[in-house]
């Protein structure tokens, strides 16, 4: 069973799916948190430190048979503060890009991020 009241990550850069009973995420936040903070696991060491070997070997074999790169996942344990956030995208491809010419054609069209964290 996977942690409950985690925050999850991916390094990928567009994720097949997140834990969201298979179903895409609508947006995405790049966050950046150090490497050093200890309330960032990557999943597959907590998979094989918290189930037992047979669970963490069909856990980690469902991901791959998924098409996840399961090794790119994290949990984060606790609350993640905005002012740790990058930014704020649409999860589609073809969105994201839209959005993307849209700002350079008019910058105005989208507040900055540290706008939209201030009251952090």
């Amino acid at each position: 069973m996977p942690p409950a009241g985690v925050v999850w990550f991916t390094t990928e850069s567009d994720p097949a799916v997140m834990w969201v009973e298979g179903q895409k995420s609508e947006c995405r936040i790049k966050v950046v948190i150090p490497s050093t903070d200890k309330r960032l696991v990557r999943w597959e060491v907590w998979v094989r430190k918290h189930q037992s070997a047979e669970d963490a070997e069909w856990m980690c074999a469902a991901a791959e048979r998924a098409g996840l790169s399961w090794r790119s996942y994290y949990v984060y344990f606790g609350t993640v503060p905005r002012s740790k956030f990058r930014a704020i995208e649409y999860a589609d491809p073809r969105m994201r890009a839209e959005a993307e010419a849209e700002f350079k054609r008019n910058p105005q069209v989208m507040p900055k991020v540290s706008d939209l964290l201030k009251d952090d």
